[in-house]
């Protein structure tokens, strides 16, 4: 086992053993450098990630950030340290810390569009995304005995080996997902055994008894997604990275904007499986709870099921999106404000400074020495 392979080992996510995996890669390729003579070979590591930064400089701030933030706890595991100032310099240096694509969040009727042109796997598995909140690749590993079809709301129990944090957790699916789930599984079965047939790649195979619900990767449903957007009409892309800004993850987000209307956000993030909050949201509410919050909530995910007005959902929207607005204003002037009393106070040390350099030239003075002991002679 090489060195990559063994610091992938502790992460459980096979999307995130996926994305290491590239950027160290990209590391090693860039420095010019065998993983696994890298610690044998007297490298200069400090100029080796300096390198890094400067071919990556250039790239989308999350991507950057993401690849350097790899390479440093890839070199922590392997007993190297490098000056805190050194990654803090990299952040100062660097242009802008947020992502460059702007997305595009589908409202119910835009993604109602969109699922108008997908076949019934299609629309299952983009309905479940849509209606629980759950990553795309969570839920490509989903198997039917993880689906409670029986329970209200449909129950799905997600095993910590297909999460991102590595511990297990529950979410739910509305009724409307649950119905077309319940159709694509007639005709599971069939689907696969005609892709078996039609499958002839030289490294991939597709068997009949592929164990999970979707039988198909990442990559798969990805492609997918773009082409049913596409369909639709919603073909934007932002300029610098070429991404569709209405892309497959932006399902999390409508489920997340569209929840947190009618629940409490630390139970919506806590169904998305965002760490922070599970741990809390756990402890202050049991499964009965947080399926009565869901239901309380779901039908402002509905797609098909969508009711005929909904000017007020429409509206709540907006005034969430103009408060957010604001809220980001108002803290950007405290940004600046902050910034300011800093560099104020930076100014202030810095004369501090110089007078007590200046202070210390002076005691040293022998002329001046003898002027304080005759004064001190004459006190005592």
């Amino acid at each position: 086992m090489n060195k990559i392979e063994e610091f992938l080992e502790g992460y459980p996510s096979r999307s995130t053993r996926n994305a290491y995996k590239a950027h160290l890669n990209k590391f090693f390729n860039t420095i010019e450098a065998d993983p696994e003579q890298y610690f044998n070979n007297g490298r200069d590591y400090e100029q080796d990630v300096k390198t890094f930064w400067k071919a990556i400089i250039d790239e989308p701030p999350c991507t950057r950030n993401m690849r350097i933030s790899c390479v440093r706890t890839f070199l922590i595991e392997n007993d190297v340290a490098i000056k805190t100032k050194v990654w803090k310099n990299f952040r100062k240096r660097a242009k802008g810390n947020r992502p460059v694509t702007q997305d595009l969040v589908p409202t119910n009727a835009q993604l109602k569009k969109i699922l108008a042109h997908a076949g019934i796997k299609e629309r299952a598995l983009f309905l479940i995304a849509s209606s629980s909140g759950m990553r795309i690749d969570e839920i490509l590993h989903l198997k039917e005995s993880d689906i409670d079809l029986d329970s209200k709301p449909v129950k799905i129990n997600i095993r910590g080996e297909t999460t991102k944090s590595g511990n297990p957790r529950i979410a739910f699916m509305s009724e409307e997902a649950k119905t077309h789930l319940e159709e694509w599984l007639k005709v599971r079965k069939e689907y696969l055994t005609v892709s078996v047939k039609r499958a002839n790649f030289k490294h991939y195979t597709k068997t009949a008894d592929n164990p999970y619900i979707f039988p198909f990767t990442y990559a798969t449903a990805h492609v997918i997604w773009n082409r049913l957007t596409r369909k639709a009409g919603y073909t934007e892309r932002e300029e610098r990275t070429n991404r569709h800004k209405m892309h497959i993850h932006t399902l999390r987000k409508y489920y997340r904007t569209r929840m947190s209307l009618e629940i409490p956000v630390d139970v919506v993030e806590a169904l998305m499986g965002h760490e922070g909050y599970l741990t809390v949201a756990y402890r202050r509410y049991s499964q009965e709870q947080l399926a009565e919050l869901y239901e309380k909530a779901v039908h402002t995910i509905a797609v098909f099921d969508l009711p005929a007005d909904t000017r007020d959902l429409e509206e709540r929207l907006a005034e969430k999106d103009e408060e957010i607005y604001y809220l980001k204003k108002e803290m950007k002037e405290v940004k600046a404000d902050m910034e300011q009393r800093q560099k104020q106070e930076q100014e202030q040390r810095q004369r501090l400074e110089k007078i007590d350099s200046r202070f210390s030239e002076v005691l040293k003075d022998k002329e001046v020495q003898g002027l304080l002991i005759q004064k001190l002679k004459k006190i005592v």
